[in-house]
């Protein structure tokens, strides 16, 4: 960004620390962070993009979910508090309760001595008058006083049978049925209206409304008189449609008066009436009803706030907004988003909650100064969208629990028993079932409406299971072993039975042979190399579609290549399917889903080379089939299978809440279309790019007469996203939920009537809509996570406790990792040397720490002290600033490894910080030959710099809760990795698929020479700058360009391809799932995983060996004591500890590590396997100190194989035992040197060994029966 001024006001720019800083914060908020990166990229390079990569994953989404989960254990840390303070004070009414009693019944049994028979009599009147008040009390308040003022009347035999009857019939599941059926066919007629609407469909529109209204008045009356009326208004139900009648009868008397659509909208309540017979729907509503006596308070409070703001941003930079409006208008005018009176003041503050702030911030600089708008913005985006958004956030998170049943709602759904009733009926009516029993004996009876309540939290309890899937799975192998070299049959069991001739004798003759065939295919598949192989070709696969580019016709040596290359490939993957159907068999290959998805690509391949020998390459949506073969990547990945199956098992948990949703869109979607419908069209200049005002232009007839008086640059538009129509309106509200609702909300608020030109402003109030509809989707968006966590945590209870995003061996490593970091670690030993020892009291006093971090304090003072246009001065100062800086952590690390040594690397933290040192003084010595020939690495080596700030962390005491952060950082890792190769493969396969659909599309908007799909790095960066939902509208535009805005038959140079229009509803098709895969599943399961970690770091964990680690070590044992004896020999103890698995495991070579473990030797040379078991838990977890219940537990093992006690006595250990064989093998080596020279005549040395000659040849012998 060095040449000329920086963009949007000089304000957008990494010149310094301070907007270094704001830059960063806004890509952590996701706000034009797209435009940013563009930017960056062309001042820079496209590497840069790695940057905002690092800053928008690990960064944002970690903090973001790290404040997620520290809100959510805080607010269950109240809750429990709460929880217990309400159990006390119920004890302590529940024994006031108790004397009271005590004090009634004595006081009864006074009474009844003294009572005579008139006061009996008056005490039955009594009892009889309170039954009569709780019956009325039982029915709503004004309701009772009806009753009490007109009395039951005693009706004719006539009117209780006709009640009895319509009871019956109102009470029928069928009757539910009916009027449910009546409610999704009325809500299919509301979605059909549309614009332009002609008069005929209008009518039946219309007449289909009176046609439901009736229907729903009819109901209310039959409901009344059958029930009666307090009967009637006791369910809250009824009470909601008796309200939606009389307020559909009240908008038949407006419908023809203008200005009432927003009351004709209110019919849509219609669709909450669902809710009574959909359970997950019903949920919804609970919970928001449950939710809102807790959210009163904190609603209050955010509506205070985001008042106090309005009014103080008002009060401070309104004036500046009305003197300085020609800085940011070029026609002196106030922009739609400034602070001049107290509605748009609310409005800015709105949309800085929303989190889009950066170009407010920009324009309030313009006009009113830095630091106070900076101080400004940055206080009301950390108060109020960190902490009251993510407070709310919070509480919604702890209290959207599956709440109460609803008695009138799910616990009574009719429906369900009308529908087993169809189902019976036609069960009997089959011919070949005339009893409706099935093949078990059980008939549809057997499927009653109470087994189907039980699900009250959508489809949870669908995953449950009392015993773990792994141990199933374990018993299911052990009843079905079979060999892996023996093919399965070829075909299916009604194969069989259809073709009798398929059943063969495999054991001689030409079947014989054919059975061999197919088990050289079987073994060929499943050999190793074969895999490697296919997977060197599906890599080599994807790098030719990185080629194919649109510079292809331009290279036709390359394009002879890739043309050869891709019928190569094609051969591979047609050969590889034949082999795995032969080598399977066709039952086994088609009940695998990754097979499906291999025959799905092979097919698409041929298809691709058939097309491209007919040379019909030039057609689009078939030259971007081959495309998918990148999709094959995720069936070679551990990693991504595994979190695809996670994705594949969570997803039909989450089916019924996205259908919810959709629900909810679809009221506020049908509500859209009443109010904008052909609202959104404008008459435009081409040629000057300018909207036509409406004192020029009044309405679409005013604009027609213009075009056809020559002014061909006029235009009569609409809007790409509108609400004409209702597949329209829910694309227009899924742009509005993804944060770009820009154009759609300037649309909306100078919409006026059909076919007029727009005003500024002149439907204000429309913004309460967006309000209205952000809201419900921060909400939905809550319960769309609750339900995630939710069914995650159900997966893993059914998958034995175990993380679903993560393999066998990420479990293990991960399982092994949480346990050490749960351990206190052991301090490095003090030296014994004088010398040392000193050291080591200086590197670990207090003072030395204190010293380190206002050190370390310094350094990073002044790397944020360093800006683009310093001096030559500032600059050597700095350096030798560096210099004395790097000196002094160079002097830390000798003192440390000095104190501790080889304990100093095994710390990790230590092993970094000397790592840095390292890396840092290239910098001091040759700056400028790594800034002027390695500018990359000389800025990968900046930024790695900055790491040294953790070290604060670890040094300074009060920093302990932000280690554990970092430790579920840490964590989480595997899990994040196996997400982001998936995500990678997704965005790698859709920029694919773009660059080979949308080469030529029509630049605009978003698409520029930069953002397009023209080339693969252009194509994955535009990928990239959409995968956090936001700015994708950009894209979205030039996709849907229609003629005249777009030209099909264009020529484009270099190619015989034409036009620059794309398939409309492919693009939307396109970028839709896109956006939809990468947040509702990629994305939300990021911070998810995250969530999940730092909940199993809140638990607690006593013991760090498992069962399953217990009863892997108990297994290994008895291999080399399958005599029960509890001992090993001492020379087996290397392969035993070699054949662990993790995380107790020691591979080989581990003699030296043994040794030092020093474990106990039995006689015999034997070694007690209580002792390894607790050498090998301190040397992977540390000495916890307790290990009462492991010895107990192991014995428990052991006794049940050998109930014989086996004698402890040790008599030596391992490391004594290898003192004594270097003393031996020292004693051998003078005896030989001493026989050597006694041969060779010595005289002195033989004099010298006389005395001691015997001891000396007694050692060496009995050291070699130690040995033997």
């Amino acid at each position: 960004m060095r040449g000329g001024k920086n963009p949007n006001y000089g304000y957008t720019n990494f010149d310094s620390f301070g907007w270094g800083f704001l830059s960063a914060l806004r890509i952590m908020t996701h706000d034009f962070w797209w435009n940013l990166a563009e930017l960056t990229v062309r001042a820079t390079a496209i590497q840069t993009i790695i940057y905002f990569a690092m800053v928008l994953f690990p960064a944002s989404f970690y903090l973001l979910s790290l404040f997620m989960g520290m809100v959510a254990m805080a607010t269950a840390e109240r809750s429990e508090a709460s929880a217990a303070e309400a159990k006390r004070r119920e004890e302590d009414f529940a024994e006031i309760l108790q004397a009271l009693k005590k004090c009634e019944v004595e006081e009864t049994e006074l009474s009844d001595k003294n009572d005579s028979a008139p006061q009996r009599k008056n005490s039955a009147n009594k009892q009889e008058h309170t039954a009569l008040e709780e019956d009325h009390r039982s029915c709503l308040p004004w309701c009772s006083s009806f009753a009490d003022r007109f009395p039951e009347v005693k009706c004719c035999g006539c009117w209780q049978w006709l009640k009895q009857r319509l009871y019956t019939f109102v009470m029928d599941p069928f009757f539910e049925l009916g009027i449910a059926i009546c409610l999704i066919v009325n809500v299919l007629f509301l979605s059909m209206e549309h614009y332009p609407m002609v008069v005929e469909f209008y009518g039946v529109l219309s007449h289909a409304e009176l046609v439901f209204i009736f229907i729903y008045t009819l109901e209310m009356i039959l409901k009344l008189v059958a029930m009666g009326l307090c009967g009637y208004f006791q369910m809250n139900w009824n009470v909601f449609e008796c309200t939606i009648v009389f307020g559909s009868l009240m908008v038949l008397g407006v419908a023809d008066v203008s200005g009432f659509s927003i009351i004709r909208s209110l019919r849509l309540l219609r669709v909450i009436r669902l809710a009574k017979w959909w359970p997950t729907f019903n949920l919804l509503l609970r919970i928001v009803r449950n939710s809102m006596g807790a959210l009163r308070n904190l609603t209050l409070f955010l509506v205070l706030m985001v008042f106090f703001f309005s009014v103080a941003g008002m009060h401070l930079f309104g004036q500046s907004y009305i003197k300085c409006a020609c800085k940011i208008a070029v026609d002196c005018e106030l922009p739609r988003w400034h602070m001049a009176d107290l509605f748009h003041s609310f409005l800015v503050v709105f949309r800085i909650l929303c989190g889009n702030w950066i170009e407010l911030l920009w324009d309030c600089m313009e006009v009113s100064g830095q630091a106070t708008c900076l101080i400004f913005y940055i206080t009301v985006l950390v108060i109020g969208k960190l902490l009251i958004l993510g407070l709310f956030m919070g509480l919604l998170l702890s209290n959207l629990a599956a709440p109460e049943e609803d008695k009138e709602g799910v616990g009574k759904n009719k429906i369900k028993i009308a529908l087993n009733r169809i189902k019976k009926a036609l069960t009997h009516v089959k011919p070949n079932n005339t009893d409706g029993t099935g093949p078990d004996g059980t008939g549809p009876d057997a499927v009653t409406s109470e087994g189907d309540d039980k699900k009250e939290y959508l489809a949870l309890t669908s995953v449950t299971t009392a015993q773990p899937v792994s141990k199933k799975v374990e018993e299911k192998k052990g009843d079905t072993v079979q060999d892996r070299n023996t093919p399965e049959d070829c075909c299916c069991d009604m194969c069989h039975q259809c073709c009798s001739f398929l059943e063969t004798n495999t054991s001689r003759g030409i079947w014989r042979i054919w059975s061999n065939f197919r088990k050289c295919c079987l073994s060929i598949v499943e050999h190793r190399f074969f895999q490697l192989f296919i997977i060197l070709i599906i890599q080599l696969s994807c790098f030719t579609l990185m080629a194919e580019d649109i510079n292809l016709e331009s290279r036709q040596i390359l394009k002879v290549i890739l043309k050869y290359a891709d019928l190569v490939f094609t051969i591979v993957f047609v050969v590889e399917m034949i082999l795995k159907m032969l080598g399977y068999g066709l039952k086994r290959y088609f009940t695998k889903n990754w097979c499906w998805l291999e025959f799905f690509v092979v097919n698409v391949s041929l298809i691709s080379v058939t097309i491209n020998m007919l040379e019909l390459s030039n057609v689009l949506p078939f030259r971007g089939w081959k495309t998918l073969r990148s999709l094959r990547m995720l069936s070679f990945f551990r990693g991504t299978k595994v979190v695809l199956n996670a994705l594949l098992c969570v997803l039909p948990s989450l089916f019924d809440v996205l259908l919810v949703g959709l629900t909810v869109w679809l009221f506020f979607g049908v509500v859209g279309v009443n109010l904008f419908a052909g609202k959104f069209y404008y008459c435009f200049n081409e040629t000057s790019e300018e909207y036509i005002l409406h004192e020029d232009v009044n309405n679409k007839t005013e604009c027609f007469f213009l075009i056809e008086a020559n002014y061909t640059e006029m235009r009569w538009k609409n809007l790409p996203l509108n609400f004409d129509h209702v597949p329209a309106a829910f694309l227009s509200l899924l742009n509005l939920a993804t944060g770009d609702w820009y154009d759609i909300m300037y649309a909306a608020v100078d919409a006026r009537l059909v076919e007029d030109q727009p005003v500024y402003e002149s439907n204000a109030n429309m913004y309460l809509f967006l309000v209205i509809f952000l809201i419900s989707c921060f909400f939905f968006l809550n319960l769309f996570i609750r339900v995630l966590i939710d069914t995650i945590n159900q997966l893993r209870r059914k998958f034995g406790g175990k993380n679903i995003f993560l393999t066998e061996g990420q479990n293990i490593i991960y399982k092994t990792k949480k346990k050490q970091l749960k351990q206190t670690p052991i301090p490095s030993p003090r030296p014994q040397n004088k010398c040392r020892a000193g050291v080591y009291s200086l590197v670990t006093s207090w003072y030395f720490e204190v010293f380190m971090v206002v050190v370390i304090c310094i350094n990073v003072l002044v790397l944020a002290s360093e800006t683009y246009s310093d001096s030559f001065e500032k600059e050597v100062v700095l350096y030798w600033m560096h210099f004395i800086i790097l000196i002094i952590f160079l002097i830390e690390s000798i003192l440390k490894i000095v104190a501790f040594g080889r304990d100093f690397f095994r710390d990790c933290l230590n092993t970094w910080d000397f790592g840095l040192i390292l890396l840092s003084i290239p910098f001091i010595f040759i700056p400028d030959l790594l800034g002027r020939y390695l500018p990359n690495i000389y800025t990968a080596l900046s930024m790695i710099r900055l790491v040294r700030v953790f070290r604060v962390l670890r040094l300074h005491p009060k920093a302990a809760g932000i280690r554990s952060l970092l430790w579920a950082l840490e964590m989480s890792f595997p899990a994040l990795f196996n997400i982001g190769i998936l995500l990678f493969i997704i965005m790698f396969t859709y920029a694919a698929v773009g660059m080979s659909a949308f080469p030529y599309v029509k630049k605009g908007a978003m698409i520029n020479d930069l953002v397009n799909f023209e080339t693969f790095p252009n194509s994955i960066m535009t990928m990239f700058m959409i995968t956090t939902i936001t700015g994708w509208d950009g894209l979205l535009y030039p996709l849907m360009s229609t003629p005249p805005d777009c030209d099909w038959y264009i020529e484009n140079p270099g190619t015989a391809i034409r036009g620059d229009c794309s398939n409309t509803y492919f693009g939307i098709f396109f970028l839709t799932s896109y956006i939809i895969i990468c947040f509702l599943l990629l994305l939300s399961v990021f911070f998810v995983i995250i969530l999940e970690i730092f909940d199993m770091f809140a638990e607690e964990d006593e013991e760090p060996l498992s069962d399953d680690d217990l009863q892997m070590f108990y297994d290994t044992w008895k291999r080399f004591d399958p005599d029960a004896s509890q001992c090993i020999q001492y020379s087996n103890l290397s392969e035993f500890c070699d054949a662990l698995k993790d995380p107790l495991r020691i591979p080989k070579p581990n003699t030296i590590k043994l040794i030092h473990m020093d474990l106990p030797l039995l006689p015999g040379d034997k070694i007690h396997y209580l002792d390894i078991l607790l050498a090998l838990r301190a040397q992977v977890f540390g000495d916890s100190g307790q290990v009462d219940d492991l010895k107990a537990n192991m014995e428990k093992k052991f006794k049940a194989e050998n109930t014989s006690e086996v004698p402890y006595e040790p008599i030596s250990s391992t490391l004594r035992r290898k003192k004594e064989e270097v003393a031996a093998a020292a004693i051998q080596r003078v005896y030989r040197k001493w026989r050597l020279a006694s041969r060779d005549g010595t005289e002195g040395l033989s004099g010298q060994m006389n005395g001691g000659s015997k001891q000396t040849e007694m050692e060496p012998a009995n050291n070699g029966q130690m040995r033997t």
